[in-house]
C-alpha cells in the first residue's frame, strides 16, 4: 500500500495542471494545485488535505471553533463509514494555558463531557465527547508561537 501512496503522490507531482487524477487498483489520487487540495480514496473511504488559503476556508463547528485571532494552515479531513474526521492545524500568539481554556469552555459549553485533561508548560492535551461528538485539542510552543491541533467528528 505504501508504494501506491509513494507511486499516486510522485505521478501528481509531476503533472503540471491545476486538477490532476491517476488512479492505481481501486485507489483514486486527486490534487488540485489552484485550489491547495489532494485526496485520496478508495471504496473503504477517503482523506483529504488542504494548505495555505484551502486550509483557511475550513468551517469548524461551533463545539471546535477555530482560535479567535489564529490562521489555520493546515486541514486533513477522512471520511469512512458516514463519518467524518478532521484535524485542523493552526498557529497563534497566546500561550498553552489561553488555548486550553477557550477550548475546554467551548466544549463543556456544547455539552460535550472532558474526558481528559493534562496541561504541562510544554504542552496541552484536552479531549471530550458527548452527544455523538468527540473533539480534542494538543497545543504547544513552537518558534514563539503556540500550534493547535484541534481534532473532531461527528
Amino acid at each position: 500500500m505504501r508504494a501506491i501512496v509513494v507511486l499516486g503522490a510522485l505521478a501528481l507531482a509531476a503533472c503540471g495542471s491545476d486538477d490532476d487524477t491517476v488512479t492505481l487498483g481501486d485507489t483514486t489520487f486527486t490534487s488540485n494545485e489552484q485550489a491547495g487540495t489532494a485526496t485520496i480514496s478508495n471504496a473503504e473511504g477517503s482523506i483529504t488535505t488542504a494548505d495555505g488559503a484551502a486550509a483557511a476556508k475550513t468551517q469548524m463547528p461551533d463545539y471546535a471553533p477555530q482560535y479567535p485571532g489564529s490562521t489555520i494552515t493546515t486541514a486533513l479531513t477522512t471520511r469512512k463509514d458516514d463519518r467524518n474526521r478532521t484535524n485542523i492545524v493552526l498557529t497563534t500568539k497566546d500561550g498553552i494555558d489561553k488555548v486550553a481554556a477557550f477550548y475546554k469552555d467551548k466544549f463543556t459549553a456544547a455539552g460535550l463531557t472532558i474526558a481528559s485533561d493534562m496541561t504541562t508548560s510544554e504542552v496541552s492535551m484536552i479531549s471530550a465527547e458527548g452527544n455523538g461528538k468527540k473533539a480534542s485539542i494538543t497545543a504547544a510552543p513552537d518558534e514563539g508561537q503556540t500550534s493547535v491541533v484541534v481534532s473532531y467528528s461527528q
